[in-house]
């Protein structure tokens, strides 16, 4: 009956392909935070990673090398938060192996996962809504590239990244871009989360219209 689309790369795709939609975004954008307190010393440092072909033991040791790196320079409290149950074992993997404060944080309830990005000064996500849910908490993120539309994503809220086939093999060449964007980079403004929860509230009225036909 109609389309929508959350990202200028869909936007295009359907555009080429001469198909009429219209341009929203993600409906998370608009998600309330319920507050959530974590136990830990700060900062705090979200790690969202998922299983994937691409992701091999190789890379993921190195992202593990770096992690460590990561850690002992800015002292971070690692904070594994798995946002499917597969993801669950992969978390514990990476906790299992940092020497410094960490934690496996399962959290079911959405708003409650938006509370806790308001308490995380650093993510590092793989997950779309991982990357999503850090920006629209206020939280600088980094994303790790396995579908187009985490790159879409990133896009938008211009935000580093690294497609994962093309991971660094040296930890330390992560570790040093991960630690520019903590030093140096910016997280979105209150003006540009509120944008972005305004365009959100658009996804309901598309929806009453499409049902109102």
């Amino acid at each position: 009956t109609a389309i929508s689309v959350r990202d200028q790369g869909s936007a295009k795709m359907l555009g080429d392909w001469g198909i009429p939609f219209e341009m929203t975004c993600d409906p998370v954008w608009g998600l309330q935070a319920t507050p959530y307190a974590i136990e830990g010393p700060a900062p705090r440092i979200a790690v969202i990673l998922r299983n994937h072909t691409d992701l091999t033991p190789e890379r993921l040791a190195t992202i593990i090398e770096a992690l460590q790196q990561f850690q002992r320079a800015t002292g971070g409290n690692i904070l594994c938060v798995p946002f499917q149950n597969t993801d669950t074992q992969l978390a514990q993997q990476i906790c299992d192996q940092l020497r410094g404060p960490s934690q496996v944080v399962v959290i079911e309830d959405p708003q409650k996962l938006i509370g806790l990005f308001q308490t995380v000064k650093f993510t590092i996500a793989m997950r779309l809504h991982g990357v999503l849910m850090a920006a629209a908490s206020g939280s600088r993120v980094w994303g790790l590239i396995y579908d187009p539309k985490v790159a879409y994503l990133l896009q938008q809220i211009d935000a580093p990244g690294c497609e994962l086939r093309d991971l660094p093999n040296q930890a330390d060449i992560l570790y040093r871009q991960w630690f520019e964007h903590y030093t140096k980079g910016t997280a979105l403004s209150d003006t540009q989360r509120a944008a972005w929860a305004e365009r959100a509230a658009t996804n309901g009225e598309f929806l009453q219209r499409v049902l109102l036909k």
